[in-house]
């Protein structure tokens, strides 16, 4: 629990920094599933949409997971203003498929996606 609430308090810092310096190339289209961070770290990805909304309601953020394994990517999700997406995203839990369209940016191995559109 220490571990994954260490890696939440960086990832927290990294995600502030980045989120000041709202640069990045246009994406298309950024397709993935919804899933509370925990899940990630953790490796439980087959929590029920149910388990993984309890865990957002306590206070997870909830990415987006391109790919599975080894491969998979994990975006942090910001609305263009700058506020998390944490409550669009929560809504999107459960579903195959999440499309967010908008503006990607790496800082320091942190991948964000500052959102103009999510379906």
């Amino acid at each position: 629990m220490k571990k994954i609430t260490l890696i939440l308090a960086i990832l927290a810092i990294t995600f502030t920094l980045t989120a000041t310096a709202n640069k990045g190339k246009k994406a298309p289209i950024t397709e993935g599933v919804a899933m509370p961070i925990a899940c990630v770290v953790t490796g439980s990805w087959n929590d029920t949409p149910d388990a993984c909304k309890k865990m957002v309601d306590n206070g997870m953020p909830v990415v987006l997971v391109k790919g599975k394994g080894k491969a998979a990517k994990m975006y942090f999700v910001m609305n263009s203003d700058g506020s998390y997406a944490t409550k669009q995203l929560k809504d999107k839990i459960g579903n195959k498929s999440v499309k967010v369209t908008g503006k990607v940016e790496s800082k320091n191995g942190v991948m964000v996606i500052y959102a103009d559109k999510i379906d």
